[in-house]
């Protein structure tokens, strides 16, 4: 390993942020982009007075897009320059890393901080004289001990709904997912939704449903199917096709039978 990264403690490098005025048009340019994920977000982090958004590419580098709340920190930075702002790192150890900063010269920017983008691990600035500003977090939580790289400990995914879900709870399911994305609808206006009549299915909150979608229920949709895709109903049916396709091989007319006409059966 290079010795830049073993006086720092780095364990990975975990994003490249990016800053910008243009949210919304920086999330979907990356989000359309072929294999992209959508990992978490967008929110706000008020303490750090921006909005976030963080995106997997298909290389398996994340993106940070950040733009400014009032009064910002990056407000400035966004006038001089959009674009790449930053490359964050995890380290074993904060403290240390800061320690070593000083010592080599370093500015501390910003003192730790719990960061709600992190769960509430520590984040801190720091301008390096070889590599501009950079952000380092804390690989693990305060409470628990430097023992093994993070990603090694997280190969192991969760059930998925898919696993678990049986005919019975899809729709359901379905419901809960939608209320994460469009927080304003109750249920009534959810099982309704359709993109166009509900407003705030926008093209955004399009692809970041589809995304939500493909890793909550383990599926992934074809270009056709993400054309189709444009209401409560006709997604339920995309899904309940995959995961129960013997179930539906109920056609009316070259259309699959609307779910709530047909309760599925295992």
């Amino acid at each position: 390993m290079n010795d830049f990264f073993q006086r720092y403690g780095i364990l990975y490098l975990d994003h490249l942020a990016l800053i910008t005025e243009a949210f919304d048009e920086l999330c979907r340019d990356y989000l359309s982009m072929p294999g992209s994920r959508l990992l978490r977000g967008p929110a706000e982090n008020l303490n750090q007075r921006v909005r976030y958004l963080f995106v997997t590419l298909e290389n398996g580098l994340v993106i940070e897009i950040l733009a400014p709340l009032p009064d910002s920190p990056i407000h400035r930075a966004i006038q001089q320059r959009p674009g790449p702002y930053h490359f964050c790192y995890a380290v074993s150890s904060l403290s240390a890393a800061l320690a070593t900063a000083k010592a080599e010269g370093g500015h501390i920017i910003s003192e730790p901080l719990a960061d709600i983008a992190f769960d509430g691990r520590e984040v801190a600035f720091i301008l390096l004289p070889a590599h501009g500003i950079v952000e380092f977090v804390a690989a693990y939580p305060a409470s628990q001990q430097p023992a093994e790289h993070p990603v090694a400990a997280a190969v192991t995914p969760p059930a998925t709904v898919t696993q678990q879900a049986t005919a019975a709870t899809l729709e359901s399911d379905l419901v809960n997912l939608f209320a994460e994305i469009f927080p304003q609808l109750n249920e009534a206006a959810i099982r309704q939704s359709a993109i166009d009549q509900t407003p705030e299915w926008d093209s955004l909150n399009h692809l970041r449903l589809i995304m939500k979608i493909e890793s909550r229920f383990a599926v992934d949709f074809s270009i056709n199917e993400i054309e189709r895709a444009k209401s409560f109903n006709l997604i339920y049916q995309i899904i309940a096709n995959r995961i129960y396709p013997k179930s539906l091989e109920m056609m009316e007319g070259g259309k699959v039978a609307n779910p709530h006409e047909h309760r599925l059966t295992m």
